[in-house]
């Protein structure tokens, strides 16, 4: 077992390119990576075990994601996200998002409803604790019943995509005591107009729900002496 804690049996069923992309993917989609940081490929393929060459492919792919760019003289660098980037990503995120709450409110069962309804219940306890990952995972399951029950794969797709490019950034905003405790309230907002029946004011929650979310995000990283920290 390596560094990273990949096992002997693990490499052996995935090749080791894949092993450091997906251990270099979710640690800066984590924020475990942080913005501006530079991949040192000397230090991974040591921790790893490995030559260079599965590195370098790794970056490579992670580079075409947009998560990492090359800079001359630099190397790899992890990459941040402009204003301008957020605005429009949580823009896209504003119309795909109440288009497959409002396809998921034709499909959703009695069992799903009550699932999301146990998933906000909880969430109300531990977010009194301040556990933002449980918090996190918790509106992400919510989000997956919802996506799923839309019956609408690509669109699924879309969302995801999306929601994975700003993931280190929820982070952010969910660490942040008030928005936390909003963004549960306004899911059981969501939630309630959905089981109602009451398309037009759950079509205006969700709306409201992403705008508050991106007007958070942009609050927090303009924060610093008045300046964009992306």
């Amino acid at each position: 077992m390596n560094e990273y804690g990949v096992s002997a049996e693990i490499a052996k069923m995935k090749p080791i390119r894949d092993i450091i992309y997906d251990y270099l993917r979710h640690a800066i989609l984590n924020g475990e990576i942080a913005e501006g940081e530079r991949i040192v490929e000397r230090d991974f393929a040591e921790k790893f075990g490995a030559s260079r060459t599965p590195l370098r492919e790794a970056i490579r792919k992670l580079e075409m994601e947009g998560l990492l760019e090359y800079i001359p003289r630099k190397g790899a660098i992890v990459k941040g996200l402009g204003l301008a980037e957020i605005i429009e990503i949580y823009s896209i995120r504003q119309v795909l998002e109440v288009l497959a709450f409002k396809a998921a409110m034709s499909h959703l069962s009695t069992v799903e409803y009550a699932a999301l309804t146990s998933i906000l219940d909880k969430l109300d306890l531990v977010e009194k604790k301040g556990d933002v990952e449980v918090v996190i995972k918790g509106l992400e399951k919510f989000d997956e019943i919802v996506l799923n029950a839309s019956k609408m794969p690509q669109l699924k797709e879309f969302i995801r995509t999306l929601q994975e490019s700003i993931r280190r950034f929820r982070k952010l905003n969910v660490s942040n005591e008030v928005r936390r405790t909003e963004a549960i309230s306004e899911h059981r907002a969501i939630l309630q107009a959905m089981m109602n029946e009451d398309i037009h004011l759950m079509e205006q929650l969700v709306s409201q729900h992403v705008e508050h979310a991106r007007q958070q995000l942009l609050k927090l990283v303009t924060k610093k002496n008045g300046k964009p920290l992306v």
